[in-house]
This record gives C-alpha cells, sequence and structure tokens, in this order.
C-alpha cells in the first residue's frame, strides 16, 4: 500500500511539474514586463526557449526563464505539447552520440549559450535534441522545461 501512495505522489507530482513548462513554439516570440502589448518588451527569443509558467490571464502567461527573471508572454506564442531545451553555460559541444567518446557534429561543433532545441531524449546524462538537425548534448550545460 506504501508503494502505491509514492508512486501515486510521484505521478501527481511529475504530471503537475510537466503542466507548468511552456515552450515557445514561434521563429520570434517577445517577453513584456506586464500582461499586454502596451508593455515594454523585456526580451525577444526564438523557437524551444523552455519557461515556467508561473501566473495566467484570459491572454498572457507570467513565466520564469532559466536565469530566473520573470516575463509576460501571450499564451499563443507557448505551448506545454512539448519540452525544450536551452544552453545555460557558455557553450555546450553538440555531439553525434550521448558521450564524450562521440564526435562533435561536423557543421555545428558547439552551441553557445541562449540556443534553444526541441527536447527529444534522454541517455543517462546525455540528452539528445533537435533544431533542423539531431544532436546530444551533456546535461548538466542545459536547462530543460
Amino acid at each position: 500500500m506504501k508503494l502505491i501512495k509514492n508512486f501515486s505522489f510521484l505521478f501527481v507530482f511529475t504530471a503537475s511539474s510537466f503542466a507548468w513548462a511552456l515552450c515557445t513554439k514561434h521563429k520570434k516570440a517577445n517577453f513584456r514586463s506586464g500582461a499586454g502589448t502596451k508593455y515594454k518588451k523585456t526580451w525577444s527569443v526564438s523557437k524551444y526557449m523552455p519557461l515556467e509558467k508561473v501566473s495566467e490571464t484570459n491572454l498572457w502567461y507570467k513565466v520564469k526563464d532559466f536565469e530566473g527573471d520573470y516575463h509576460w508572454v501571450a499564451k499563443h506564442l507557448v505551448t506545454n505539447k512539448y519540452k525544450c531545451v536551452v544552453v545555460k553555460t557558455l557553450f555546450a559541444n553538440l555531439r553525434t552520440g550521448p558521450g564524450k567518446q562521440f564526435s562533435k557534429s561536423k557543421i555545428y561543433p558547439h552551441a553557445e549559450k541562449y540556443v534553444t532545441f526541441k527536447y527529444i531524449s534522454q541517455k543517462n546524462n546525455w540528452v539528445q535534441v533537435k533544431d533542423k538537425k539531431k544532436y546530444w548534448i551533456y546535461k548538466p550545460l542545459i536547462w530543460i522545461r
């Protein structure tokens, strides 16, 4: 019985954590200081920027980014249908497989801070991501939501 309670708690916690995760779904999304276009633009981001939903109004979400800053974003610019990744360090190597023994990508050997990707899968401490191509990134170098 205790195992069932623990599993139930884990399921609810995991499901609710994912429900608060959002990703930008358009080529460009403007973040604002308040819930509306009359408010100052605080940041413009590209597709696949991961966010945490803090609160909402009818048409806007208040969100937190990977650096802990708060913004408002129009609801039609984000989704919770998939997970996203952002590079949080100065750069991260983009590898052909899940480990240092795999070569770096020939076209794009690394991604700089703020570069975003769609989350695909995870193997141990390596995360497979996708933009136009698929890559593997060492998990401690990225923020996933």
